[in-house]
Order: structure tokens, then sequence, then C-alpha cells
């Protein structure tokens, strides 16, 4: 054959063999770029939200970990005989974690939540050029933010604790997530679960590496096979850093491995991670090696509750979920739950009771929870439709405020006269519209209710705490308190305060006629809490009183900015009534609000919010004013 002839059947060769090549990579290997191929879970960490799970704020919650090139849509979902998709996670395992009927062992549902963790390690097409540590990071990173979610203030420990379950490679990204995480998140883990984790690597490695490197056009990752390699030392170091972690803290371990060879050619099979590399050498109390008679694939696939091997994951998973609910409810019983609010009564016992005093912090209710309470404590044991709405009602007015809708609904028991619950119920919201300050105030129904506490004095305790600081806290404290009580109930930016400093550095309180009113006390906190040193705002007794106010409940930074404060409104009230007899004059509150219009007059930079309007430069300014005694946005 000429030259040419050669030449011309090497190239038609490429070129069919090319073809043959993109067909199959464009049709046979998915590109997880591809948005039709996109998994469900959009987020790193994915709550699964089934009904009658997790209703408990103490409890576990299991994560379930995703192999290599796999994501929690397929992992854990197998395919009956007619076709059907079951995943197992979802539709099997919370039906059985409820005991058997004359079973005596606590019904764990409340206690569980389920999560799966996504990553991208599709190593075939379009791969990201990511390694397990990266991988490992993440999965911290996420278990770091759920442990902090659940931490609350004066417990030893999160109130909720951490199994992992992970199939192949997940297992790998796991135990390097449990060997760095810190103690607090170490503390949290109880267990984890590994189905078919290859501990020692994997044999056939380098076999997915050459497919991978043939694959170099299409993007294919063959780098992360290396950490794969049987016997590496880098996966020598993760195992005795898990190690090491693990036997501190008693974590269990299951090891579940595969007894069946899995399929990869018609004439070729072999156990992808057989038991040596799956397993420990020396297993201990707190690690237990187990065989399944399935291959690779089917360890974390079951299509019923009837599947080889399920039962087995699934009295594992029980055996540590009721393990910890046992411990939870051991310690229950000898935890002492003290008021996170701060006084010398509270700190008392806490400091007493030490490691078994658990600190709650009670807010406002919900308008359900509320409406519950009312009907409870009147003795509605079905809240009828006609009495629904002037509950809602009455629960608005009093803001959730669980001792004023005890004290409430005591009011209301004791005045249904001829049975007529809806009428007293109605009765009782008209009276707190006309004559709301009076029955606040009211002690006439102290012996009627098991508290010795009222509306008016719940909160003299914390008054008084804060009066015995040092004289400068206490009084500019419960100053701020008064003069904030003037504000709308949407809360109060601290960068107003800042704009009526600088205006302080060019005006002195006294020189505003409306100021004429304003005691020497008043205007010595005004000046204290507006300080402005050469054109900046000392901000420092500002921080310090706020702090103290939150401290003590009586303030709350808004959910989603911690640079406005907000306060209930029954406490507005109460300190609108004189907190520890420290009124600030209305004169005062006119004057800031003065101020700080000519700030935003002088500087069209300058903006703020207050209440439901937004201020911003000098035509805003003259609206400012026109509006500054609207009790809509001005309390």
């Amino acid at each position: 054959m000429d030259p040419v002839g050669v030449i011309s059947f090497t190239l038609i060769i490429l070129i069919v063999v090319g073809g043959i090549y993109t067909y199959v990579s464009s049709t046979l290997i998915p590109i997880h770029a591809d948005p039709s191929r996109e998994t469900q879970a959009r987020r790193q960490i994915n709550h699964v939200a089934v009904e009658g799970l997790g209703e408990s704020a103490e409890g576990i919650d299991i994560i379930f970990v995703h192999g290599l090139g796999s994501n929690p849509d397929t992992t854990w979902t197998a395919r009956t005989l007619t076709s059907h998709r079951v995943n197992w996670v979802t539709e099997l395992l919370p039906n059985d974690l409820k005991p058997a009927p004359n079973d005596l062992k606590p019904d764990l549902r409340p206690h569980t939540r389920l999560y799966f963790f996504n990553y991208d390690t599709d190593w075939r097409r379009a791969a990201l050029k990511i390694e397990l540590k990266d991988v490992a990071a993440d999965l911290l990173s996420e278990l770091i933010k759920l442990a902090q979610d659940s931490t609350h203030h004066g417990l030893s420990r999160p109130r909720r604790s951490f199994i992992l379950v992970a199939h192949s490679f997940g297992g790998l990204v796991v135990k390097k997530a449990v060997a760095e995480a810190p103690d607090d998140v170490l503390d949290s883990v109880r267990g984890v679960v590994c189905l078919g984790t290859p501990h020692s690597g994997v044999k056939s490695a380098w076999i997915s590496k050459l497919i991978a490197q043939s694959w170099w056009l299409l993007g294919a990752n063959a780098a992360i096979f290396d950490e794969l390699r049987h016997g590496s030392l880098y996966l020598r170091e993760i195992q005795r850093s898990y190690r090491r972690a693990t036997k501190i803290r008693k974590l269990r371990t299951f090891n579940f491995f595969e007894q069946r060879p899995t399929r990869f050619a018609p004439f070729y099979s072999e156990i992808l991670v057989p038991e040596a590399d799956a397993t420990y050498g020396d297993p201990d109390d707190e690690t237990t090696n187990m065989g399944m008679p399935t291959d690779h694939s089917g360890l974390n696939k079951f299509a019923s509750n009837r599947s080889p091997g399920y039962d087995k994951i699934r009295l594992a998973l029980v055996d540590i979920l009721g393990s910890v609910v046992t411990e939870m409810r051991t310690n229950a019983r000898s935890r002492h739950v003290v008021p996170e609010t701060l006084n010398d009564q509270n700190i008392s016992c806490v400091q007493l009771l030490g490691p078994s005093a658990s600190q709650i912090s009670i807010g406002p209710m919900s308008t359900d929870e509320a409406v519950q309470l009312l009907s409870s404590t009147i003795g509605l044991s079905d809240c009828k439709a006609e009495a629904q709405h002037p509950l809602e009602h009455i629960a608005g007015q009093m803001g959730g405020l669980p001792l004023a809708l005890d004290i409430a609904g005591t009011i209301i028991r004791n005045s249904i006269m001829d049975g007529a619950v809806v009428a007293a119920i109605q009765r009782y919201a008209d009276d707190y519209r006309d004559h709301r300050d009076e029955m606040l105030k009211s002690e006439e129904f102290r012996g009627l209710h098991h508290s010795r506490q009222t509306v008016w004095t719940a909160w003299n305790s914390a008054f008084a705490a804060i009066g015995g600081l040092s004289s400068d806290h206490g009084f500019l404290s419960l100053t701020l308190l008064s003069f904030m009580a003037f504000f709308a109930p949407s809360g109060v930016q601290s960068r107003i305060f800042e704009i009526a400093s600088m205006d302080l550095a060019d005006h002195d309180l006294g020189d505003n006629e409306s100021c004429d009113g304003a005691s020497d006390d008043s205007q010595l906190w005004y000046r204290t809490i507006l300080k402005n040193e050469n054109g900046s705002w000392d901000r420092y007794w500002y921080s310090q009183t706020t702090a103290i106010l939150c401290r003590f409940h009586l303030l709350q930074k808004a959910p989603h900015d911690p640079e406005t404060f907000v306060m209930h409104d029954l406490i507005r009230w109460r300190a609108q009534q004189g907190a520890m007899n420290i009124p600030v004059g209305p004169s005062v509150y006119v004057e800031f609000i003065v101020a700080v219009c000519r700030q935003i007059g002088k500087d069209p930079g300058l903006r703020f919010s207050l209440g439901s309007m937004d201020f911003s430069g000098p035509e805003s300014a003259s609206h400012t004013q026109q509006h500054d005694a609207d009790r809509s946005d001005f309390a």
C-alpha cells in the first residue's frame, strides 16, 4: 500500500474510533453538570422531613453519606421487581424505629432526624479536581454548624447527637472528618456505620484509575484513585487518627462487608472490598464487624425490610439510638432546670447545682401555643370555633408572654358565669382593651393564681439586679431602657444613636427649647451614651448597657440584624410606667429625633430605618420631621 493510502486508512480509523468514543462518552457516561441529572439534594446537608420524626428538641441526627461517583438520590434507593423505586432511609427506616405493640422500649421516632450529606465526586466527566480531605472538611463544617445549632447555654454538650452512616468511599470521608473534629463535635458523634468502606484501600483501584486516565479528554479525575490505593500510608494515618479519637470517647463503630462478588463483566466478577479491607484487625467492645449476603452495591440498597442485610443495619442503628435515648432520660431525671435570666437567685442555683444545672431561655409563645395555654388554663378541653378568634386576640395583646397568658386565663376562668365561657373570654378582651394599665397592675387575683408575680412585678427582680450594679452601669442601663420604650415595636437600630452623636458634637442638649424640661440626670445620660470624640461616636457605654439589658432579657437582638434591638410589648409598657423610677422625659426623645433629622438634612449619604420608614438624604428630612409624632412609627 502506498504512503498516501496508509495515511488515509489511519485517518479513517482515527475518525471512526473518535466517533465511537464521543458517542459512548456522551450517552453512557453521565455528566454531573447536566441539569437533567442534577440531584434533588441541592445543599451539602439536607434535612429529610418525615412525619413523626424529630419532634423532640433533644435526640439524634442520622447523617447518610454516599460514596464515590454517586449522590443521595440513587445511593439509598433500590428497585423492586415491578421497577418501583424504594428509598429505605425515608420509606422503611422511620416505620421500623417504633417499638412493637407490647414492647416496653421507648419510641425512637420523636428523637430522630434524618439528613443526607451531598458532595460531588463524579470522577468520569467534567469532574471536580477534589481530594478526600476536601470532602471531609466540608462534612466537618456541616457537623460544626449542626452542633452549634443544637447547643444550648448551660448544657455541657449539645442537645442532639450524631450517627454517621456511610457507603464505601463515604466511610473514609466520615473517618477523616471525625478524626479532625473539635472536642464539642466529637462528643456529639455517638456512632459510625460503615457499609463496605475500604479502610485499607481497594486492590483494583489501579483499574479505575486507568479507565479515568483514558477519559482525560472528558475531564475525568484520575487522581482521586491514588488515595484509594491498597495499603497506602494516607489511609493508614486516617485509620490511626480515627481509632485514637473513638477509643477515648468509646464511640460505637459498625463495619459491614459484602459476601457476594460484584459482576463487572459477563465473565468477570470479584468482591470489591473484601472482609480484610472492610474491617479492623482486632475489634474491641466498641467495634462490630458483620457480613452481609450481598455485593458491594447492595450494601446500601434495600427494596423492603425483608431484603438481605437490612435488618442488621436497622438493629445497629436502633442499638445506638436506644443507648442515646436511655442516657437522655437518665440525665433528665438528674437534671435541674434553671431559667437563663440573670439574677442572684438563678446564678446561685447554677453555682450550687454545678454540671447538673441546665439553663433554658423561655421566650414568647407562638399564637398556637398561647391559645393552647389559655384554653388549658380556662378549662376548655377543646377550643371552640367561636372562642378561637378572641383567644388569638388576647394572645396577640399579651405578646405571647407565658406569665401574662396564664394570669389572663386564671381571671377568665374565675369570671365564667353559668358556663358561658365564650362570653367570659370576650368580656376579658373588651376590659383589657379599655383598662389595660389597671388590669396589668392589679394584684386582686393573686390568691387565685399559683404565681405570686403579676405582669407589673414580673421584672422587678431584673430592675433591682441592674440597679444594684455600679452606679454608672445601673443608671445608664435602666435609663436606656426607658428611652427605648418610646420607639416602635419594630426595633431600634444602633445607627440612629451614631447619627445623633454627630449632632451632639455641634449642638449641646440644652440648645433646643424642647429640652428645657429635661432633668440633669437625663442630660447626663444623653451626653454619655452619645459621646462624640473627634467626629466619631464613642459607643462604649451604649455597648455596655445594651449588653446588660440583653443579658436580663429586657432587650433582644433582632434575628437577622445584631445592630437592631427589639423589646417585648409588655416590657415596653412596664418601662414606660417607669423602670426603678428613672423616667426619661419626652423632651429628651424629641431632641434626639430632631438631632437625627438635622444630620440627615446635612449629609445626603446618611441612612437609617425607624419603624416602617426609611430615612436618607435631605429629601427625607422634611418627611421625618413631619412624621416624628406619628404613633404608627414612634411609640
